[in-house]
């Protein structure tokens, strides 16, 4: 992967120094220095959207793991209340154990419930991040297309809107950042 990024950037600089007049070469040279700046910021990005992908993976394994939990909970629940019914229908003592255990199942999905919404917020945080992250990577990639060819067709305007598009970008990626740790 990073023999891919090195590759990238090698082709970016030589693509940029080939289209390099002595007229424009300052005016390219801040083109390209943006460009890479924003190509930076997007890695990052990209980095961190995959980094909120895992965190909503493993969130919805813990969900279905304590869901499992809280249904295998209410059916020993279920099957200790039948078996007490029986009980008391046939006349025959009923087990403290038995009311004590259903008690405990009972408390128990509680815990489980409140541990499966907890998760489920957390989840719902990561989707958040991840979809952030992710805007903001795709609109520095466009930013970073409008700057390259601001050079291809010595336009400084398509420079300016690739600038403004990659500040947007880049606020996106802030606020994904911001929501991930405050």
């Amino acid at each position: 992967m990073s023999s891919d990024i090195e590759e990238s950037g090698k082709h970016a600089i030589g693509h940029m120094k080939e289209h390099t007049s002595k007229d424009g070469a300052d005016q390219n040279k801040v083109i390209a220095i943006a460009s890479m700046n924003m190509a930076l910021l997007s890695a990052v990005g990209a980095l961190l959207a995959g980094i909120t992908a895992n965190e909503i993976l493993i969130g919805r394994t813990e969900q279905i793991i304590e869901r499992q939990r809280m249904e295998t909970a209410r059916m020993k629940v279920e099957v200790l209340r039948t078996k007490v019914a029986l009980l008391e229908a046939m006349g025959k003592p009923v087990d403290v154990v038995d009311q004590q255990r259903i008690g405990e199942y009972r408390s128990g999905i509680g815990e489980v419930k409140f541990e499966t919404e907890s998760d489920e917020a957390k989840v719902g945080q990561a989707i958040l991040e991840h979809g952030l992250f992710a805007i903001g990577v795709t609109i520095l990639s466009v930013a970073i297309t409008l700057s390259g060819l601001s050079v291809d067709t010595s336009r400084r305007g398509l420079f300016t809107v690739g600038v403004v598009i990659g500040l947007i970008g880049a606020g996106f990626l802030g606020g994904g950042v911001y929501t991930m740790f405050w």
